[in-house]
């Protein structure tokens, strides 16, 4: 059975897109983490950030200001007490 977290998981084509995103939300207050991207959606060099559910629109709306595209966005999924990846943007 498969139970939300409330997080996501968007994924960069690179590590300066990714940064700076990170970076302005984190300007805004917003509770992201930077994270390599893990191995079960990429392989190779990839990065993302994750962020709670709250902070979604404040998300999109930054990646539209910067004119940023993410490469996919995943919901963080609880799926036999491990975490698990639904793509919802790809």
């Amino acid at each position: 059975m498969k139970k939300s977290s409330g997080e996501y998981l968007m994924v960069f084509p690179c590590y300066s897109k990714a940064m700076l995103i990170y970076n302005k939300l984190m300007e805004k207050g917003c509770k992201v983490n930077f994270i390599s991207t893990p191995c079960e959606i990429t392989l190779g060099c990839s990065y993302s950030i994750r962020f709670n559910e709250e902070n979604f629109e404040i998300v999109k709306s930054e990646l539209k200001i910067n004119n940023i595209k993410a490469k996919s966005v995943y919901k963080i999924v609880l799926q036999d007490n491990k975490e698990a990846y639904q793509l919802i943007k790809g």
